[in-house]
């Protein structure tokens, strides 16, 4: 009698086990996935995307790394770019849309990254020092119908960065930013 219970145990338990291990094989994630689960689908800004869904990410950026940092964490300037691995300067249409923007936006060639020795330390914009953040849209992706999937992230300093990911839909001239989620954070 044990051995029968044995044995249909043992043949119980061997196909569950045998069929998660077939269904997390399925799951494996490459490098490739993983970037553009944090990062977006590769895109290349043609400086044909409209300046106004640009301006409302950065915005909506900020206000997404304000709520981690508290509102007396602010910046005193924002620099902002656009692009993955070697992010360029915003449009000059977007920072004129944000020209009211407080606190005042700059191109990211604006702002350097500080180091003391080999250690990064932080951001500050290169004209005055003021202590910057870097803030940089890096993927546009379509949704289903006019929605757009925009993929950003907000850099201060090592240990001291997220990464976002919003829908983004058309409201009537404008755009309005939902559900947005962290992809990463360091």
């Amino acid at each position: 009698m044990r051995t029968t219970i044995a044995l249909v145990l043992t043949a119980t338990l061997a196909s569950p086990l045998h069929a998660q291990r077939d269904s997390s094989a399925r799951q494996r994630f490459d490098s490739v996935a993983l970037d553009t689960l944090f990062n977006g689908p590769p895109y290349v800004f043609t400086g044909a995307e409209d300046s106004l869904l640009l301006a409302r990410m950065f915005q909506e950026t900020f206000k997404l790394g304000l709520g981690d940092a508290g509102a007396g964490n602010g910046p005193a300037v924002l620099c902002l770019g656009v692009g993955r691995d070697h992010p360029s300067d915003a449009p000059a249409s977007v920072l004129r849309l944000l020209a009211n923007h407080r606190p005042p936006v700059r191109p990211a060639s604006a702002c350097r990254h500080v180091s003391r020795g080999d250690r990064p330390v932080g951001v500050r914009e290169s004209a005055t020092g003021a202590p910057a953040w870097t803030m940089t849209i890096q993927s546009l992706s379509r949704g289903s119908g006019d929605t757009l999937i925009v993929y950003s992230y907000h850099y201060v300093a090592p240990l001291w960065a997220a990464g976002w990911v919003c829908r983004a839909l058309p409201s009537g001239h404008d755009w309005r930013l939902v559900g947005c989620s962290m992809t990463w954070i360091s």
